[in-house]
């Protein structure tokens, strides 16, 4: 398996498998299986040190003066790569604001620091119609643990049974399922629709606006 040897290259491992570069070309450039891949970014990210770092970069839990560059380098570079990179799956603004403005209470569920999460929302135009947010800062355990699901849910006041989870990755598919709630898994291009079945959703969409009618709000867009 080959190592990234700098903070750089490390962030450009973790950038590119969050924003839309495919696990396909990441596991040919890093010499590793897309098991593996999945593996590494599954574990929970702390604050200090992160598995992956050892598995993509090559670095000892021990070796703080890397891993604080990591951390350095990821924070000088996230704001800019978010601005220009973050996007919507299509029809997710209006889906949003159809489906807040019926009354149901929407919460943003992100592995993300709270303070990322919600420069993206802002970023894209959502924070009005999501107002309620579980970050990693809010967690102790990630997706595909549903302890971020469960927190949402205390948060929102509402049991698994009353609420529905979407999600376009496996790992939230099955953090969803875990958790009790009504799970839709959105086919949206960054991970195969066969990846989501996989994890037995209670439904599969095309396009998150097909979920408005499960909510009352008309029909798809």
């Amino acid at each position: 398996m080959r190592h990234c040897t700098t903070a750089s290259s490390m962030w450009d491992a973790y950038n590119n498998y969050h924003m839309g570069t495919t696990a396909e070309n990441i596991c040919d450039v890093w010499g590793i299986t897309r098991e593996e891949l999945d593996e590494v970014f599954k574990l929970p990210f702390t604050r200090t040190y992160h598995p992956s770092y050892e598995k993509l970069g090559g670095v000892d839990a021990a070796d703080e003066e890397t891993i604080q560059e990591f951390i350095r380098e990821y924070k000088r570079q996230y704001p800019p790569h978010m601005a220009a990179g973050a996007r919507l799956i299509q029809n997710a603004r209006e889906t949003m604001e159809k489906i807040s403005g019926a009354g149901y209470p929407i919460c943003l569920i992100t592995s993300e620091r709270r303070a990322n999460a919600q420069f993206i929302l802002d970023r894209l135009g959502l924070a009005p119609f999501i107002p309620n947010l579980i970050s990693r800062d809010d967690a102790e355990k990630f997706k595909p643990d549903p302890e971020p699901l469960l927190k949402a849910m205390k948060l929102l006041g509402l049991p698994p049974e009353a609420c529905v989870y979407i999600g376009e990755s496996p790992f939230d598919i099955e953090a969803g399922v875990a958790s009790g709630a009504f799970v839709v898994g959105v086919a949206s291009g960054n991970w195969s629709a066969q990846s989501l079945v996989e994890q037995c959703p209670d439904v599969l969409a095309d396009d998150i606006s097909e979920l408005l009618p499960l909510f009352g709000c008309g029909t798809a867009i």
